[in-house]
């Protein structure tokens, strides 16, 4: 699920159609002209571009400093694998800063210290949803 919020915005679907393409070992997200797309890659599984809004996500972390918590998230894509029966497979990606960064007040793409919360399941009901929280410092 991905949302585009930074410190000027948050993440509304309304009309937006984030570019959703795919790339050798995956897809490349785009939100818009001239961003910095980002890339969502496996080398063994198979990627399925997407392009489905989660509406109305409380974001708890949000709501506790004052900001506005109501969010949408963007389902880009899905990436399958077959498994045999007994077999597990690890997942593994990477973020660079390029991917954590955000245009600032200031007219430039910087990281800015906080936390990145990273979501993923195979369906957006809470229980089937796992969590992992980056911090920036």
């Amino acid at each position: 699920m991905i949302n585009y919020r930074n410190y000027h915005e948050e993440t509304h679907a309304h009309n937006w159609q984030m570019k959703i393409e795919p790339v050798a070992h995956g897809l490349k997200v785009t939100a818009y002209e001239g961003a910095t797309p980002f890339h969502l890659l496996s080398d063994r599984a198979e990627a399925t571009p997407r392009h489905d809004w989660y509406r109305r996500y409380f974001l708890m972390r949000e709501a506790n400093r004052g900001l506005n918590a109501i969010e949408d998230h963007l389902a880009a894509g899905s990436f399958q694998v077959a498994l045999q029966p007994g077999e597990t497979k690890t997942v593994k990606f990477t973020l660079t800063p390029e991917e954590l960064s955000l245009w600032d007040i200031n007219m430039k793409w910087v990281v800015e210290p906080g936390e990145f919360e990273i979501m993923t399941g195979n369906s957006s009901r809470d229980g089937d949803i796992k969590k992992v929280v980056l911090t920036v410092m």
